[in-house]
């Protein structure tokens, strides 16, 4: 959970410093631009973040150009997003920094090295799940 905290923070810090992005809004940008059109309380379901903390990041993508209202016609407390060209744009340039970010961490292992940890930390993630259903 250490490695994680740190790794968030960074990663914060990077994307405010080259994109003015906070991670809420990274997170809310990185779903619509993978997703398509999507709600707020969806984002909110996805991540586990505080629906409150996606709204105010929703609604700063709104007033930066990043996202749009999707025209839909959905229910009026319902607000579904579009990624922008804009934002679409932001996002590949942020995807290849991120890459880049955590490539870097890695160049201490060895290539079976990652292999290990890439299988490990997929258990993890699968025992996580198993725990969630049950």
């Amino acid at each position: 959970m250490v490695l994680s905290r740190m790794m968030e923070r960074e990663m914060a810090r990077d994307l405010k410093a080259a994109f003015d992005l906070t991670a809420a809004e990274w997170r809310v940008l990185t779903l619509v631009c993978t997703m398509g059109s999507i709600s707020a309380i969806d984002v909110s379901v996805v991540f586990e973040r505080d629906s409150a903390e996606v709204s105010r990041a929703v609604y700063r993508l709104l007033a930066v150009g990043l996202v749009a209202r999707d025209g839909g016609g959905r229910r009026k407390r319902r607000i579904d997003i579009i990624p922008t060209d804009a934002g679409r744009a932001l996002f590949a340039r942020a995807r290849v920094r991120g890459a880049s970010y955590f490539a870097s961490l890695m160049t201490e292992l060895s290539a079976e090295e990652q292999k290990r940890l890439d299988h490990a930390l997929e258990s993890v993630a699968r025992r996580v799940s198993a725990w969630r259903e049950t």
